[in-house]
């Protein structure tokens, strides 16, 4: 049990950003912050505690005007765990403006197994879904967001150079608020080169769980590094890859642990 629920803590929340920069709000980042979606995929090698464990895959693909549909899929191994975490979001982009429509999340390890379903209905202003079995029902509120929408709208803001972001984030019968702190510019060597990166970090030394990530302009503020502790471990993702509208920009010869 000790696995699943580290993983059902980290990539669900962490994968995938924080971000804040040091820019004013009015000065954008880029000439696109506020346009619709861009569909692309992105590759990350996955490591627990300094070892190669896995990958992850991330894409966001358009299945209609406005509509699309946003998954992740981590295929892990260590011991005599060989994890699989799935999740889906499909969400409606409407006036300049994400709106989650349903989100899917499972998770197996051996005989091990987790699903979180959410439904949200803009009308009645209401979001319902289960989690362990158990129904939930919320109010919906302006901005909320599901587990995988979030990083769309947190690239956003860092791309339209937000120096603070907090928005609510549906996590079971939970409404959780993600709070993202600026902590430095620095250069990364990565996949796709040395880069400029915003590292920005989520939770604090006084809590048991971390997140640091790093953002670069040329991965459109997706994260090109994660790193999540929690009680002594620590969990890295690295990208590896990345590709917008079908242009591949970024290729690497990364190995995968799972082979």
């Amino acid at each position: 049990m000790q696995f699943m629920e580290l993983w059902s803590r980290v990539w669900p929340r962490c994968l995938l950003t924080c971000f804040i920069c040091t820019s004013t709000p009015a000065d954008a980042l880029h000439k696109d912050c506020g346009s619709a979606p861009l569909p692309y995929q992105a590759t990350y090698t996955v490591e627990r505690n300094g070892k190669l464990v896995g990958l992850m895959q991330v894409v966001l693909e358009e299945t209609g005007e406005g509509s699309y549909s946003y998954t992740m899929d981590s295929r892990l191994k260590w011991g005599m765990f060989h994890p699989h975490i799935q999740q889906s979001s499909r969400f409606d982009w409407v006036n300049e403006t994400f709106k989650p429509v349903s989100f899917l999340s499972t998770q197996r390890a051996a005989f091990l197994s987790r699903k979180e379903t959410v439904e949200f209905d803009w009308v009645i202003l209401k979001a319902t879904g289960r989690k362990k079995m158990r129904r939930f029902e919320l109010d919906i509120k302006p901005g909320m967001q599901d587990k995988l929408t979030i990083n769309l709208e947190l690239a956003r803001a860092l791309c339209n150079g937000e120096t603070h972001f907090d928005e609510n984030v549906v996590s079971g019968p939970l409404l959780k608020p993600y709070i993202y702190k600026w902590q430095a510019n620095e250069s990364l060597q990565t996949e796709m080169g040395l880069l400029q990166v915003i590292h920005v970090r989520r939770g604090s030394s006084k809590t048991k769980k971390q997140t640091d990530s790093w953002h670069a302009k040329e991965a459109r503020f997706l994260p090109v590094k994660i790193v999540y502790r929690n009680k002594g471990e620590e969990s890295v993702a690295r990208i590896t890859a990345i590709s917008f509208d079908n242009t591949q920009e970024v290729v690497s010869g990364a190995t995968a642990a799972t082979e």
